[in-house]
């Protein structure tokens, strides 16, 4: 948290289910996204390699949903968000 950003890490460790997440910021309203990435892969075991290497990559996320003071999301299996919201 800084004076313009709210700044969100949030990780699914399930192998096989997704996550819904929800966020309550008791602080005032979130005005909107300003970034939003999700970090994953294919399956469990999945690497890069210099064959392949954005097998595991971070890609635009836009399932960030935000509500007055609360943001929502689901995460897909072993996935990790990373996301800025303005304040």
């Amino acid at each position: 948290l800084d004076t313009e950003r709210l700044h969100l890490f949030v990780v699914n460790h399930s192998v096989d289910s997704a996550a819904p997440v929800q966020l309550e910021f008791g602080g005032g309203n979130l005005a909107g996204v300003v970034d939003a990435e999700l970090l994953t892969g294919p399956a469990p075991r999945a690497c890069n390699t210099f064959a392949a290497p954005e097998v595991v990559a971070a890609r635009p996320f836009a399932g960030l949903r935000l509500s007055a003071g609360s943001a929502e999301a689901v995460l897909p299996p072993l996935s990790l968000l990373a996301a800025s919201v303005a304040l």
